[in-house]
């Protein structure tokens, strides 16, 4: 398996580990800790999806559509600014 797909299950299967826990009950030091790690982990993600996206011309023209940013938009139901919005930053 590819290690960028490999990587996608992998945080997907941890975020289906954690969906059940109630943060409520952390300590405020821990509450601290994982608010800075979610959003640099987000921020990781984010460049990640940039740069698989900015490699996909590939994915729209499969499908006859303008750009893989079109592609996205159509199969995760997010507009097309937006998915236009992460191509460019790839």
């Amino acid at each position: 398996m590819h290690p960028i797909i490999e990587c996608a299950s992998d945080i997907s299967a941890a975020l289906k580990a954690a969906r059940s826990v109630e943060p409520a009950f952390m300590a405020t030091a821990e509450k601290e800790a994982v608010l800075v790690a979610l959003v640099e982990a987000r921020s990781q993600l984010d460049a990640l999806t940039a740069r698989v996206l900015a490699a996909s011309d590939d994915v729209g023209e499969a499908h006859g559509l303008r750009d893989a940013a079109a592609w996205l938009a159509v199969e995760t139901r997010t507009t097309r600014r937006e998915a236009r919005r992460d191509l460019a930053l790839g």
